[in-house]
């Protein structure tokens, strides 16, 4: 469970590369920097949320289909959340699975 002020967790920031084609790739960054350190722009995937909060990926993908988290980015499968926007819904909705 996620903690406000202990997350801890580290997350490698991610960012979306668009070619000209129209495709795009998402790219981690390195270093590694905890949840709470990010800034609030920065991008999670949904792995990043499923280690930051301590559940199950069917919990994250719970909260996207049912409980209307909405994905900031998308870059094929791939779904990408701004920080800022996971802690408001979080403000809002509380902690997934609990």
């Amino acid at each position: 469970m996620y903690v406000f002020g202990l997350g801890q967790t580290p997350i490698y920031p991610k960012i979306v590369h668009r070619s000209l084609l129209g495709g795009a790739r998402v790219i981690a960054l390195a270093p590694a920097v905890p949840f709470d350190q990010l800034d609030d722009a920065a991008l999670v995937d949904t792995n990043d949320l499923m280690h930051v909060f301590q559940c199950s990926p069917a919990t994250v993908y719970r909260c996207i289909y049912e409980r209307g988290l909405e994905p900031s980015e998308r870059a094929g499968r791939v779904m990408l959340f701004a920080k800022g926007e996971v802690i408001a819904w979080l403000q809002v909705n509380g902690t997934p699975g609990r």
